[in-house]
């Protein structure tokens, strides 16, 4: 979830009077550090913790994927293009 979604779902809670989200839960690793910029400050302002996954990169750091080897990679090159290009947010 982008940084501004987190703020905003913040907002409507408080103005509503409902509960807060108190945790997020983004992709994190060495290769997918794109929350570091925006997402993790915010979760820290707001009191959230985080919950992250795919600290391997789907298997990107095991040693799965070797050169010269065929690997279906598919689910992990959608991961990266989505944290590049997120998908329009909906009204």
């Amino acid at each position: 979830m982008p940084a501004s979604d987190i703020v905003e779902s913040q907002w409507v809670a408080e103005r509503r009077g409902l509960e807060r989200f108190h945790t997020e839960q983004p992709p994190y690793s060495l290769l997918i550090r794109a929350i570091e910029r925006e997402v993790l400050p915010v979760a820290q302002r707001y009191g959230m913790g985080t919950l992250v996954w795919g600290h391997f990169a789907q298997g990107l750091l095991t040693g799965r994927v070797r050169t010269e080897q065929h690997n279906d990679l598919h689910r992990a090159t959608l991961l990266q293009a989505s944290q590049r290009h997120p998908s329009p947010r909906r009204r």
